[in-house]
């Protein structure tokens, strides 16, 4: 609309006030507009591509906006009129638009901006009358909404007015000139306050802020009346002070409403992040840096600052690294700095995201920004004021300089239990042939699982029974879980028994049981009810079965039978404290004299409980020996010791976590993610601290490595045990105990670290249907959704209770979910809107749902994810998964089979773990084989289908820093390549571990050529024969092999001399090898030999009792001569002074 037209608009409209101020401000435009002279004679490229003429004409457009309000306001009658002059002014902000597009970039934050603002006019105006028309609001409230947008207007015009003083004459004096940003600064409050909705008893700050409004309005008509110049600035400058005070106040007011909402944000953070979360921030913010999005482009600015404040308060912290802990004010500014940086993302994540911004986020991100500068400036001082004191020399209670930490053993007598692990024994393989039941009990921490476990593995116990089987009922147990649990132990668990009704599997653990001589764990039972829902599943055959039980509660094991044998664990006398203490601290030798007392004093504080014990053993050994240290650990024991034994015990478990250092704090806490009583992923649990942020990146090696150290050092301060181990002995699963777990969740609470949610019984009765069959289409989802506010959440509950339940979390970074049933997820569910609100996760985890055919829509937009694990009928990942930069874990199960990987993944350059199941598959249609492009921090990979031939190891050359791979190798029909031989792999000169499966026949001959740095290694279905074992067997580091489903056939195996030099594991499963002839000479070496399956085996080589390093034999499904041979090598190797463990299972069957 030309001026002239604006003009003529407002004729009729002369007689208001405003309208006259308004023509002023078009006359003073029309002049600006004159001043320009024979520029509009120049080149259409010159006129558009100057500043100030741009400036112009955003002055323009705000002159417009103000006369259609106007308008709006003094013909509110007319729905035709309405909605013409909404149209029209839709139409002209679609040439500014284009316009806008091509202007220069200006000096100031004014142009371009005012885009933002004035756009949201015409939708917010139009909504307005139309809900006015349509009788939905009444005419005070139409009124109001449409002058709230008019202050907006005036204020932003009275912003650009000081924007254009301050930039066009910066000679004014500086009193006026800091007048004037004050008052600027003091406008953008105001008018952000205008975005909001009022409240009732906030109209009275509405009043306040038209008064200052008018009073700028006054100060820049008087400007406007003049020529501009540092004269007439002067000239009214009188009037700035006051309107400076006025402009303070209404800015508290308008401050005090927002503040509530920033403290109750910062409330729901964590309290203990690490520098991990700055760093993943600063990438993040990066990102949104090179975004030219609309949403960000108002506070684009003020993000840059952000970013180089927090950039700059890192590098502070990486310099003060060293001495933060150790000093209580560095360590109150490394906080400070931490929180801020959370307050930040949270921040700007909102604004990124725009759906949930509010009208005082603006004002927040100014004050953040202030609050910034102010924490660096701290941080410099408190540096400075530091940098004489030997900080070393500061006592911590908290920050102990540790001991390297060694290698879990996870067979460490950590409890002397001989005497009572005897009685268990007998009472188990003597007496009566009925079914018997015999119980532990004992008040928690005293070690009833332990000496469970110890019988339960015991070469005698394992001899005797020819099934066994283990699970943890616990307080709140499902019993599904349970019998899936317990026929694990038994048998494959198929999709067809995953398939079965409760009913069902109830009969199918009965007929596995029956007939055999069995003995079933069930450890910590709670009530008697655990035992009658499983009480009719277990045979009496009158052949000598079992049943140990282990509780908390005496009369629960009463109640379970009349003559049933109950074993009460005692607590440790004072001596039996103090061996147990000594033992764990200097192993054989004894304890210096300089400690003895004070050792002896800290064992008699533990109460005789063995795992307040272990765990305060776990602290002192952490730290240097010093009398000091020992007696200010003696003195914090004492200070909160309980007359309640286990309150007593939950005070020294308290002790432990609050002597770690905070990296292992945030490691042990996030083992409350996982399930109570169930074995820990040690892969998953690592890779899901890296995904967080939680390893250091240091020199020493990678993150893989870090994160292997600090769970030893969990381990070793016997705040997590290990219950697993791999083959080459490292740990493969973990455990926490039930009373260190309830004090994590309760530490995950107490520092906003995680939410757990257990089930929605608030949200579905009991009884509704517990079986898998989807979500009822009748159903009604919850009018709200069920809000997470934690950084972290992990969820255990029904899967279709999940999806119900519409979960939301506009801040979690972190969703962990998990199903309470093990069944096979065959029924898929939609799970795009759950993620929808869930947009800043780093961490998904929803392995345990079916997402059916398809990728969820939106997982693309989710850039920030670091770790993504999915489940579904997926054949194939889709190409947008690339747009996921920063993903480093991928994890997908194929419940169909094959999953067909897109071809852009090539260019997913951070992906460090890629492990799909049950295989993935390669598109060799687009030539991928011929591209150069290369995976350079991918280390692991599972499990790839591929063809032998030269594409093959076309492909495995762009993954130079592999270091596990297990994958299928299979044949090809193609003759006329040479395409059956194995692929060569030793350019793989990183990789440490392969497990192979072969799918056909490979051609011969075959020659294996892999790296010489491989240490592990896994062959199945080769059929091969024993002839070409001796490749394998010149591999330099090899230390694990494991030979499966017939990797090699022929029935002797002939072994030589030169071979397996540093073999220490080695695993025979499912051959037909009947005559292995071999001496200690062959396997120097070996500790672990195991035998699986091998039916045609008539013996384990007679020279192998002279191997001094062979530590364990394990025999499951083989002929009762290997039984017999391997019973002579082990009283051979006795006599030797060796003493070999054998675990022989149901070795009395022949086959």
């Amino acid at each position: 609309m030309p001026l002239l037209d604006i003009i003529t608009s407002l004729s009729d409209l002369y007689r208001n006030d405003n309208v006259k101020l308004t023509l002023m401000e078009i006359k003073a435009t029309i002049i600006e507009l004159g001043s320009f002279g024979y520029s509009f004679h120049d080149t259409e490229e010159t006129r558009d591509t100057d500043p100030a003429f741009f400036s112009l004409v955003e002055k323009m457009e705000l002159l417009r906006a103000e006369v259609f309000l106007i308008r709006l306001l003094n013909h509110r009658g007319s729905l035709k009129f309405l909605e013409h002059q909404i149209d029209s002014f839709h139409n002209e902000l679609k040439y500014f638009r284009d316009y806008q597009r091509n202007a220069p970039v200006a000096e100031t934050k004014v142009p371009k901006l005012i885009w933002l603002h004035i756009k949201p006019v015409a939708g917010e105006a139009d909504s307005v009358c139309r809900s006015f028309l349509a009788e939905s609001i009444t005419e005070d409230k139409f009124t109001d909404e449409l002058l709230k947008l008019l202050e907006k207007i005036k204020l932003l015009k009275t912003e650009v007015l000081f924007e254009e003083l301050l930039s066009k004459h910066p000679s004014l004096i500086v009193n006026v000139k800091l007048q004037i940003k004050s008052l600027d600064q003091g406008l953008v409050v105001s008018r952000t306050y205008l975005m909001g909705p009022l409240e009732e008893n906030e109209k009275l700050i509405l009043a306040q802020v038209e008064s200052v409004a008018r009073d700028a309005a006054c100060f820049y008509y008087s400007l406007l009346e003049n020529e501009i110049t540092e004269d007439t600035v002067r000239k009214f400058s009188h009037l700035l002070p006051g309107l400076v005070e006025k402009m303070k106040d209404v800015n508290a007011m308008i401050k005090e409403i927002y503040l509530p909402h920033r403290r109750l944000s910062r409330s729901n953070f964590p309290k203990l992040e690490g520098l991990g979360c700055i760093d993943f921030f600063l990438v993040d913010l990066f990102e949104q840096l090179k975004s030219k999005a609309d949403s960000i482009l108002s506070v684009k600015h003020q993000f840059h600052v952000v970013h180089e404040e927090i950039k700059f308060l890192r590098s502070f912290l990486a310099y003060i690294e060293e001495q933060y802990n150790e000093h209580q004010e560095l360590k109150s500014v490394a906080s400070c700095i931490i929180q801020v940086t959370l307050e930040a993302e949270y921040l700007i994540h909102l604004f990124v995201a725009g759906d949930c911004l509010r009208w005082y986020h603006p004002l927040w991100l100014s004050d953040l920004v202030e609050d910034l500068r102010i924490i660096k400036f701290q941080a410099t001082e408190t540096c400075k004021n530091v940098q004489g004191i030997n900080i070393h020399n500061v006592l911590s209670t908290s920050t102990r300089a540790s001991s390297p930490a060694e290698s879990p053993q996870i067979d460490e007598a950590v409890i002397d239990l001989a005497d009572e692990k005897k009685l268990v024994i007998d009472r188990l393989v003597a007496g009566s042939g009925k079914l018997d039941v015999v119980s532990i009990v004992g008040m928690a921490g005293l070690g009833k699982t332990t000496l469970a476990w110890k019988v339960y593995n015991d070469p005698s116990i394992t001899y005797h029974f020819h099934v066994q089987a283990w699970c943890c009922v616990s307080q709140a147990y499902q019993k599904r879980e349970l019998l899936l649990q317990i026929l694990g132990d038994t048998v494959e668990l198929t999709d067809d028994l995953l398939e079965m009704s409760d009913a069902d599997l109830e009969m199918k653990l009965y007929r596995c049981l029956k007939r055999n001589k069995y003995l079933i764990v069930m450890d910590d039972i709670w009530s008697i009810e655990a035992w009658y829902d499983f009480k009719r599943s277990f045979p009496d055959d009158n052949n000598g079965s079992r049943i140990l039980m282990t509780s908390r509660h005496f009369d629960v094991a009463a109640k379970i039978k009349e003559d049933n044998f109950i074993h009460p664990l005692r607590i440790f006398s004072e001596d039996e404290s103090w061996e147990l203490l000594q033992k764990k601290l200097f192993g054989t030798e004894g304890c210096p004299d300089e400690l003895l007392e004070l050792g002896k004093q800290i064992s008699r504080s533990c109460g005789g409980l063995p795992l307040a014990l272990v765990a305060i053993s776990g602290l002192l050994k952490r730290t240097d020996m010093e009398p000091d240290w020992w007696k200010q650990v003696s003195e914090n024991i004492c200070s909160r010791i309980a007359d309640d034994p286990e309150t007593r015990c939950m005070d020294i478990l308290n002790l432990s976590y609050t002597y770690l250092p905070d990296y292992l704090k945030r490691c042990f806490l996030y083992t409350g993610v996982f399930l109570e009583d169930k074995d820990i992923p040690v892969r998953k649990l690592t890779w899901l601290w890296a995904a967080e942020g939680f390893i250091a990146i240091t020199q020493l090696g990678s993150k893989e490595d870090v994160a292997e150290r600090y769970l030893r050092d969990l381990i070793g301060r016997s705040l997590v045990m290990a219950s697993k181990r791999r083959s080459d002995g490292g740990v493969k699963t973990c455990r926490v105990h039930d009373m260190l777990r309830t004090l994590c969740l309760r530490r995950c609470e107490e520092e906003n670290f995680l939410q757990w949610q257990n089930g929605y019984d608030e949200l579905f009765p009991p009884t509704y249907e517990d079986l898998d069959y989807g979500v009822d289409p009748g159903y009604c989802l919850p009018a709200n959704s069920t809000t997470y506010e934690n950084r972290r959440v992990s969820i255990f509950s029904k899967r279709k209770h999940f999806v119900m339940s519409s979960p939301c979390g506009p801040c979690v970074r972190s969703l962990l979910y998990s199903a309470t049933s093990d069944m096979r997820p065959w029924c898929p569910y939609d799970i795009s809107s759950i993620l929808n609100n869930f947009k800043l996760l780093r961490v998904l985890d929803v392995e345990c749902i079916n997402m059916g055919h398809a990728f969820p829509t939106g997982i693309e937009v989710m850039v920030r994810l670091r770790y993504l694990a999915l489940s579904g009928d997926i054949d194939s990942i889709p190409e947008s998964i690339s747009e996921l930069l920063n993903l480093e874990i991928l994890l997908v199960k194929g419940l169909k089979g094959r999953v067909l990987l897109p071809r852009t993944i090539w260019s997913m350059a951070k992906l460090r773990h890629v492990h799909v199941i049950n295989h993935a598959a390669f598109s060799l249609q687009d030539g991928i084989w011929k591209s150069s492009s290369q995976l350079h921090n991918l280390v692991s990979f599972s499990s790839p289908y591929l063809s032998c031939g030269e594409r093959t190891e076309n492909i495995m050359r762009r993954l130079p820093k592999l270091r596990k791979l297990r994958c299928t190798f299979s044949e090809l029909s193609d003759d006329n390549e040479k395409c059956n031989q194995f692929p060569k792999l030793n350019f793989l000169t990183e990789l440490v571990s392969l497990k192979l499966l072969y799918s056909g026949r490979i051609a011969l001959p075959c020659k294996f050529d892999f790296p010489l740095n491989l240490r592990k290694l896994t062959l199945s279905k080769f059929h091969l024969p024993w002839s070409y074992i001796s490749e394998i067997g010149k591999l330099p580091n090899l230390e694990v092999l494991k030979l499966l489903s017939k990797a090699f056939e022929g029935k002797v195996w002939e072994m030589k001399e030169g071979e397996f030099l540093n073999l220490k594991f080695l695993k025979l499963d499912s051959l037909n090898l009947a005559e292995w002839n071999a001496s200690s000479d062959h396997l120097p070496q070996l500790q672990h030999l195991i035998l699986r399956s091998c039916r045609q085996l008539k013996e384990v080589p007679s020279g192998f009792g002279e191997i001094c390093t062979l530590e364990m034999i394990e025999v499951q499904l083989c002929t009762r001569s290997v039984g017999k041979s391997v019973r002579r090598l082990q009283t051979e190797s006795l006599d030797m002074g060796n003493e070999l463990k054998v675990l022989i299972d149901r070795s009395e069957m022949d086959f």
